[in-house]
């Protein structure tokens, strides 16, 4: 069917093909078979025969982890017409000895009958060399047609096909390994009345079944200056009853596969990532290459710099992930975390996604003040962290109207940009008929410099230098004003606006500020006894786009955790990170920024945190 993907396993394939060809192959719309290599010819004297071991490339990858390389091969019984043979004269002028340069498995003789005496027959003899080098005759092995036993005995020295007339005779006999044969013309019916005759058969062609001698698979070098590496070696002659022979070089192709990974600035990426082979033998011979097995993986590591330290206060932390815009077929996400004893009060707003951009100037001159929900520390949530309210709503818990232990309360968090060298100075303060009233809390001193982030909102935090217990449910207020400098107090769009006084005593409407005011942005922290805590839910987002949570695991050690199970990324950041890139982006990789929030205050490390890819994805 046009445009179908053909099946996907490794490419054997001849090191000189031609690029084109071989990116079509490693597009799988060109079927490997067209041009893969299944047999290897070795000619006379032996010789090298390169290929190439490979999977499509895949740009923007950090390694390649082999997790099997193994290439099987046999002796093939293929027919090789050779010239390395000389013929010598046999004894007493009667008939002429073959003489292989090497050991070979004769296949076929071809001979000039001219000179053959009438009424004779074709003999196959054996024959060794001796120490010198000279053939010397041997028992008879094969008789050709005219040598006749009668018809009441089976026919002897048979198994010889004799084939042609006029000026050929072709001669196949069964032999096994062997360098020297005669070849005699014989009269005689029966083995003990067979007898030479006078005359020397002219060989005018030889055709062997050669072995493979001293058979290597090598690992070609990267170039002219680094030597081949054995990868496997089969000493003496290959013949076919040695069976299958097996090469694995799972640590070798891992090694080199890496190396070839990385492509030199301005050079063209290959279509294929490939090991570069070379098959060895020292005499002429074939051999079939069997299964080709090269089971491979693209590893990246998207968390620059893991393992990377991660602190959770109550806010969004950004993970940017740099990975290529593809789907990976595995992903493995290890954290480690450590619960710093603190917990988000249910009553407080879930944070903003995007920097607001309205807000209230908080000076020397005036003090700002904005209401925030105090509930129980065992209240429920509305649903996990992130997951139900909107980034751009004050996101405040519902309070149940029901009293509970009082949570103790342990920071104050602000979203705030100072404007110059700033010092703030905040307190906490109970309700009193819907303005601030008494101080629970404070004041709490905090100096600001503009040039560690200069004009952006930042979370900072204000610490209780002891914890101060709070009944709940109860709404408290906070108030900011400046000992030195000016600072922007960013706000919602909706929410109660914040009072403003002179005084600390009376409290009236603010003016529009930067943006019509809504709710300042602020949270609440309070104590919790880790060993105690629920385990921390990890909320993932992408702008305002929810895309899953992952739950911690305790470890046994109070307030230490690890996990997640499954140890993989949300389905949803997968998909993420896989999607389209935008038109004419062609770089192989791009970062995408995800936001996480947790309630629970922690010190957490992601160790670990990989994608792998099939090179047939």
């Amino acid at each position: 069917m046009a445009g179908a993907r053909l099946p996907a396993r490794a490419f054997l394939l001849p090191a000189d093909l031609p690029g084109i060809t071989l990116a079509k192959v490693a597009a799988l719309v060109l079927d490997p078979a067209v041009v893969a290599l299944d047999t290897v010819s070795f000619p006379e004297g032996g010789g090298d025969v390169d290929l190439e071991l490979s999977v499509p490339l895949r740009p923007g990858m950090d390694e390649v982890v082999v997790d099997e390389a193994q290439l099987t091969l046999e002796a093939a019984d293929i027919p090789l017409a050779i010239t390395r043979w000389r013929a010598a004269a046999g004894p007493e002028g009667r008939g002429a000895f073959l003489i292989l340069d090497v050991p070979a498995r004769l296949g076929q003789l071809t001979l000039d009958p001219a000179n053959a005496p009438a009424g004779a027959f074709v003999v196959v003899r054996a024959a060794t060399l001796g120490p010198d080098g000279a053939p010397v005759a041997g028992p008879p092995l094969f008789a050709g047609p005219g040598f006749d036993t009668g018809p009441m005995l089976p026919r002897a020295l048979a198994g010889m096909v004799v084939e042609g007339s006029g000026d050929q005779l072709v001669i196949t006999p069964p032999l096994p390994q062997g360098q020297s044969w005669l070849v005699q013309f014989a009269t005689g019916t029966s083995p003990a009345a067979l007898t030479p005759v006078a005359g020397q058969p002219t060989i005018t062609r030889v055709t062997v079944v050669p072995a493979p001698a001293d058979v290597a698979l090598l690992l070609r070098g990267r170039g002219p200056d680094e030597a081949d590496t054995t990868l496997w070696r089969h000493p003496g002659a290959l013949l076919p009853d040695a069976g299958r022979q097996l090469a694995d070089f799972t640590p070798a192709a891992g090694r080199r596969l890496n190396q070839a990974l990385t492509v030199p600035p301005g050079a063209t990426p290959a279509a294929t990532l490939a090991l570069p082979l070379r098959l060895r033998s020292a005499s002429a011979g074939a051999m079939r290459l069997g299964e080709q097995i090269l089971h491979a993986r693209y590893v990246v590591h998207p968390a620059a710099g893991a393992p990377m330290p991660l602190t959770f206060d109550g806010d969004w932390v950004d993970l940017p992930l740099d990975a290529p815009p593809l789907r990976p077929s595995v992903s493995t996400l290890t954290l480690s975390a450590r619960h710093l004893g603190r917990q988000v009060n249910p009553g407080s707003p879930l944070p903003p996604i995007a920097p607001p951009s309205g807000g209230v100037r908080v000076r020397a001159d005036r003090i700002i003040a904005a209401a925030v929900s105090w509930s129980p520390a065992d209240t429920p949530t509305t649903g996990p962290a992130g997951s139900t309210a909107s980034a751009r709503s004050t996101g405040r818990a519902k309070s149940t109207g029901r009293a509970g232990p009082a949570p103790a309360l342990a920071v104050v968090r602000l979203l705030v940009a100072p404007v110059g060298d700033t010092e703030l100075v905040a307190e906490v303060r109970a309700d009193a008929a819907g303005a601030p009233g008494a101080p629970l809390a404070g004041p709490l001193v905090l100096r600001l410099d503009e040039r560690a982030r200069p004009g952006g909102p930042r979370w900072v935090s204000l610490a209780l230098p002891v914890p101060v217990a709070v009944p709940a449910p109860a709404t408290l207020w906070v108030t900011v004003r400046a000992n030195l400098g000016e600072l922007r107090w960013f706000t919602a769009v909706d929410g109660p606006p914040p009072r403003v006084s002179v005084d600390g005593r009376a409290w009236g409407k603010t003016d529009a500020g930067l943006a019509p005011p809504g709710r300042p942005w602020l949270r609440l922290l309070h104590t919790v006894d880790p060993a105690a805590a629920p385990p921390p839910t990890l909320a993932f987002r992408r702008g305002e786009m929810p895309l899953g949570t992952v739950t911690l695991t305790p470890t046994g050690r109070p307030g230490e955790y690890t996990g997640p199970s499954p140890a993989t990324l949300p389905a949803a950041v997968v998909d993420a990170l896989a999607a389209p890139p935008s038109p004419g982006a062609d770089a192989p990789r791009r970062v995408t920024t995800f936001s996480l929030l947790t309630t629970a205050a922690l010190r957490l490390t992601v160790t670990e945190l990989t994608c792998s890819y099939d090179p047939f994805g």
